[in-house]
């Protein structure tokens, strides 16, 4: 295998050790194409890049997926807010409800 191919291979490795466990069956499957396509790409009359462009781009995909779930939980949303709170968060407030003498404040 090429240097370029070994990279490949050890992120793609890392990034799905990552997602799952490591007697994963897609495990097995990736480390069974490497193998099977060790010699060249042209073997099975394809593109001379073509087997490590579509591991590149498997890759950027698993890696693009992650940081989309670390994003997500980061920034997660936590419910609404009630009106004061939301007028809080950008600098204002609210007036003072008018209460007619003699009866309790509404909430």
């Amino acid at each position: 295998m090429s240097s370029v191919n070994i990279n490949l291979y050890r992120q793609l490795l890392r990034e799905l050790h990552r997602i799952y466990a490591k007697d994963a069956p897609v495990l097995s499957y990736m480390k069974d194409q490497f193998r099977r396509h060790q010699v060249t790409s042209e073997k099975i009359c394809r593109g001379q890049n073509e087997m490590q462009h579509m591991g590149a781009t498997y890759l950027s995909l698993l890696h693009n997926r992650r940081k989309h779930e670390e994003l997500s939980a980061q920034y997660k949303g936590h419910g609404e807010r009630d009106l004061e709170s939301s007028a809080h968060l950008v600098g204002l407030r609210l007036p003072k409800q008018f209460q007619p003498s003699g009866e309790e404040p509404m909430k």
